[in-house]
Parts: C-alpha cells; structure tokens; sequence
C-alpha cells in the first residue's frame, strides 16, 4: 500500500528532544519546530502543565511526552531551556538549582545525540539566583571540554506574549509595571545594557540554525542593545502611565562571554509592545505573573503613589556590569 503524505513526512522528519518544562519560550519554540515539521519529543517534570495551557498539544502526532530522566533511543538534536525562564513562584532555589544540575548533565551524558545539543541561556543575569545559575553552567559548560556536538545559546531579554512575567529581569520588571499600573521598583544601575528581544523571532531563529554549520561555541541572539534609562524613556512616552525609579542598590549585572552575536528584529517596536501588553491586560492567566522573588532583592514592584519615573534620581549613574571570569561568562 502506498504510504500516505503524512507518513512519508512523519518518517523523513528529524527528532528534536526538548528539555524543558512549559514556559513562554518553551511553547514558541515547539510550535516553530512543529510547524517545520521536526518530531519533538518533551523531558518534563509536568506533562499536565503544558496540556492545560495549549491542549492542542494533546492530539499532535509529532509530539511526544517523557519523564525528566527516562529519554531513550538517539536524537537528532537536543535544545535543553535554562530554568531561568519558567515560573518558579514559591520553589526553594536549593531545589531549583539542584534540578537544573540534574537536567544539566542528564542532557550532557544519558541523551544519545546524533547531530547537535543546544544549551539556551539567558545572556544577563543579576542577583544571588543569577550568579547560582552562572556557577553552575560554568562548571558543566566549558568550551575546551566541548565536542563539536555541543553549544551555548545566549537570549537576550524576551518580550512576547506568554513570557512569565518575573523579578530576575530587567525588562520583564518594567513590563509587569506596565501591565499592572503599578510603580517599578529598578535595583541596578541606569546604565545597564539591555537587549530588548521578540520573543516569537528568538524560536525561528533558534529553528534556522540548528543545521548550521559553521556555527560559534557561544552564540548571542538578541535585540539591538539600548541603556536601561533609555529603555525606560521609550516606555513613558510611548504608554504615558509608566512609572518607575532606580535604586541606589549597586546590584551587579554579569553578562556572558560571546564568539558571535546574531541581532533580529530592527530596535524598539511600539507597535508589538503594545500588542503584548495588550494580550497580558486582556489574558490574566496568574501562571505568566510569577510572585515570589528568587533573586534576594525584594519586590520590584510597590502600588503607586503618584510620582512621576521623571522624579528618579540619576545622580549615581555608575555602570556596575562586569565580567564573570568562567568559562562561559
């Protein structure tokens, strides 16, 4: 019997294994990889997790589910998401980051790969939960231990609908501001550099490069970099009602150490950051407001009292970035 369109695609297509729980980043991704039909197969700790927020899922022949450490058989690629980007509203960070490790080197050394593994990490990071996270990829991530198999994503900072709205970073702190009416509370310095990214362009372009070959150990892939108190201004002219002060809190920001830097999109969109937060103000799923902060610096956020973002004082501008001395960053 002559196989069908179906078959001949459902067998020609490449395995993808993904590990990651549902996030933001997570759903845009698979769904560019469905809709280029590669066969994805899911290590998660909550199946029910990704059902219940796209139940559409369920019922894709290309998709499988399986338990955090039970993959078996080879792979063609790996795309294995940094934790950074979930939802980790009340978990322990002793927990978390002993998690991480686990999925870390599970994806390093029980997952046959027949091509190509791809680490996706955030690029900044700030905060006692930051530089945990920096430690950790540092020690299991190293570019003269690498085979030719395995490489390093950085993403610079998302902005799209269905990003979990928290405290460890900077846009997405200006962002849930924005959305909620209420006063930003930004503890680093106005000089921070940011890299204001669209999320749905990071998953196609992350898609594009997986068969490259001539592709860099450490990659970055991200918006065109901007001052933070620029940033901010964008944000006040272009929605009016941003309010929002800097701390004179000296918190530092480490940014990874790259081989090449991939830009998309062409700097700040006001028309799609008014299209997020519209899909934020009109979908008030809790899930994407994470609540509790990982990082050690308290809220972000305090109700407004009617000050102005143009009250802030900027007296103290000192750039308090610098560079992590590890392998990676």
């Amino acid at each position: 019997m002559e196989e069908s369109l179906f078959e001949v695609k459902f067998k020609s297509s490449k395995v993808v294994c993904l590990v990651s729980d549902y996030n933001g980043l997570s759903i845009s991704l698979l769904e560019k990889l469905l809709s280029n039909f590669f066969r994805v197969k899911i290590l998660c700790v909550d199946k029910n997790l990704w059902i219940s927020k796209a139940p559409y899922l369920e019922s894709n022949s290309f998709l499988s589910f399986e338990g955090i450490n039970r993959s078996q058989g080879v792979v063609d690629y790996l795309i294995f998401i940094s934790s950074f980007f979930d939802n980790l509203e009340g978990k322990n960070i002793k927990n978390v980051l002993r998690n991480e490790e686990s999925r870390l080197r599970n994806s390093l050394l029980s997952i046959s790969v027949a091509e190509k593994r791809f680490f996706i990490l955030p690029y900044s990071v700030f905060g006692k939960f930051g530089n945990d996270l920096v430690n950790l990829y540092s020690l299991n991530l190293k570019k003269e231990d690498s085979s030719s198999k395995n490489f390093v994503i950085y993403l610079g900072n998302l902005i799209g609908p269905r990003m979990v709205l928290n405290n460890r970073d900077e846009i997405s702190i200006c962002l849930r501001g924005l959305i909620e009416g209420k006063r930003v509370e930004l503890p680093i310095s106005p000089l921070t550099i940011v890299r204001p990214t669209p999320l749905g362009e990071v998953s196609r372009k992350i898609v594009s490069i997986l068969d490259q070959e001539d592709l860099a150990f450490r990659t970055l892939i991200s918006g065109r970099k901007i001052y933070l108190k620029d940033w901010t201004q964008i944000l006040k002219i272009g929605f009016g009602n941003f309010d929002y002060i800097f701390l004179d809190k000296n918190v530092d920001t480490i940014s990874g150490i790259m081989d090449m830097e991939l830009f998309i999109g062409n700097g700040v969109d006001l028309k799609f950051l008014r299209q997020t937060v519209n899909w934020f103000r009109t979908n008030r799923d809790s899930f994407y407001f994470e609540e509790d902060s990982l990082v050690g610096l308290g809220p972000a956020l305090v109700e407004s009292v009617g000050k102005s973002g143009d009250d802030k004082d900027l007296r103290k501008e000192k750039n308090d970035k610098r560079r992590f001395s590890k392998s990676i960053y």
